[in-house]
């Protein structure tokens, strides 16, 4: 909306601004006609323009009229001496609050007659736009690094080792592999370091260095050479000890032999690698498998069946249970054995014997007794002895001088001397063992007698020998009292 102007001709201009009148906006004095009058006649412009919601407006006292006259009077009134007149586009009515030239920074009046702020383009703020946010203070740059203002934004200026749009990402500089000849690299801040081989040297393991027994090239207690090893192209040899190989016995040998059966491979107590092996194997690579039947765990006949750490008795037919055949089965009570019902059970070590009721026999009493029921089976005095169980069902127990399944034979001469045989057989080792006993006693007899009688007299060389090793020759001119034995 253009800003309303007042026309005023010379004298009234004169009249009405002579520095002691004041325009009146809204009743108050705001403004002077020096500084604040918009429009005056001869076309020379004072001050800025008003702008705002514009409410009673006086000019030296005289109320300003807010149409001009000809709306206000068409054709029925004219001014003949001095005046002023509105000059003016037509007014709005209404109250405009935002003007679009006050908003910067691209800032638009959305609504001007309901709010004076301007809507701010993202990264300005105050109600003219005028103001730069600075994203800064709310930004979350990590790692030390520097924040920099832009139009709603902000840029986080990173150290050197970090990278990220909030400088969060550590840069791994191990991501190029920059050691070299087998050297490992470890990752730091804005740099990186090599772990070098025994054989390279330098930032980057790229340069190589004589080794000798003198850099200790050798692990794990193993024993160094001096000397060129053609295979491995060292100027030294590692003699590994028990359980390591490699050029510098620095490999377990379970890591280029695999443990088997499920083993793990491990250093023990004295640093020694071995496969750990699980329950039921054995050996170095844990390549056997225990026989827990090798130790004839099943008893009383019991049949081992070997298993993975484990073992089974089958105890069929034994007569005994248990996880070693070691239980013996009570047959009378689990087979419910009634002997027929002639006779009691009793049980026995892996079975069981029915005792008979007199008459009976056999091993659950079903057969009448052969003795009982033939005392003449066995003849000239022989003792009749069931067993029913048998083919024969019974044997005769003879008397001297008959034989035969029945006694009913006669024994022969033949038979006899047999019998004398087999006793000389018996009684002459024995009669010759006596013999060599005895002559041993009286040798050893003679041999005491004879070492007694040589200690005897007064010289005795063995025990002037034995006690003193000096040679008294008063004691050898002594005539002897009696005849010795020497």
């Amino acid at each position: 909306q253009p800003p309303i102007s007042v026309d005023i001709d010379y004298l009234a201009y004169k009249h009405l601004f002579s520095g002691k009148h004041y325009i009146n906006l809204g009743g108050m004095p705001a403004i002077s006609h020096i500084e604040n009058n918009s429009i005056v006649n001869g076309g020379i412009d004072k001050g800025s323009t008003f702008k705002g919601c514009l409410g009673e407006t006086r000019v030296g006292g005289y109320l300003l009229p807010y149409f001009p006259h000809d709306v206000i009077y068409p054709d029925t009134f004219q001014f003949t001496g001095p005046h002023f007149n509105l000059n003016s586009s037509q007014p709005e009515e209404g109250c405009i609050l935002c003007f679009q030239q006050s908003c910067k920074n691209g800032g638009v009046c959305s609504n001007p007659s309901e709010k004076y702020a301007c809507d701010c383009p993202a990264g300005y703020d105050s109600d003219d736009c005028s103001q730069n946010i600075d994203e800064c203070l709310t930004a979350n740059c990590t790692n030390n690094s520097t924040c920099i203002d832009g139009v709603a934004s902000f840029t986080c200026q990173c150290l050197e080792g970090y990278e990220g749009d909030l400088c969060e990402f550590e840069i791994d500089e191990c991501m190029s592999n920059p050691c070299q000849n087998g050297g490992s690299c470890t990752d730091l801040v804005a740099g990186f370091s090599c772990e070098c081989t025994e054989e390279y040297a330098g930032t980057q393991c790229e340069m190589f260095r004589l080794v000798t027994c003198e850099n200790l090239p050798c692990r794990n207690g193993s024993i160094c050479i001096d000397g060129f090893n053609s295979t491995t192209g060292n100027n030294f040899t590692c003699s590994c000890k028990t359980g390591f190989s490699g050029p510098l016995c620095d490999v377990p040998f379970c890591q280029l032999e695999e443990c088997q059966n499920g083993a793990i491979c491990m250093t023990n107590d004295e640093n020694v690698p071995v496969c750990r092996c699980i329950p039921g194997y054995t050996g170095r690579l844990c390549e056997i498998e225990i026989d827990e039947c090798e130790s004839m765990p099943c008893f009383n006949g019991g049949r081992c069946i070997d298993f993975i750490n484990d073992y089974k008795c089958n105890c069929t037919g034994t007569g005994f249970e248990g996880k070693n055949c070691e239980v013996d089965i009570d047959e009378c009570y689990e087979l419910r054995i009634n002997c027929g019902g002639r006779g009691s059970c009793i049980n026995t070590r892996g079975s069981f014997k029915c005792q008979c009721d007199e008459g009976m026999c056999g091993k659950e009493c079903a057969q009448v007794d052969p003795c009982i029921q033939n005392p003449n089976l066995c003849q000239n005095g022989g003792e009749c002895i069931e067993d029913c169980d048998k083919e024969h069902r019974y044997y005769c127990n003879c008397t001297v001088g008959f034989t035969g399944i029945n006694c009913s034979e006669q024994a022969t001469l033949e038979a006899e001397g047999a019998s004398g045989a087999d006793i000389a057989l018996i009684v002459v080792p024995v009669v010759i063992g006596i013999l060599a006993i005895a002559g041993a006693l009286i040798g050893a007899f003679l041999v005491t007698a004879r070492n007694k009688r040589a200690t005897r007299g007064t010289y005795s060389p063995s025990a002037q020998e034995y006690c003193n090793p000096r040679l008294e020759m008063d004691n050898v001119l002594k005539p002897p009292p009696e005849e010795r034995l020497i």
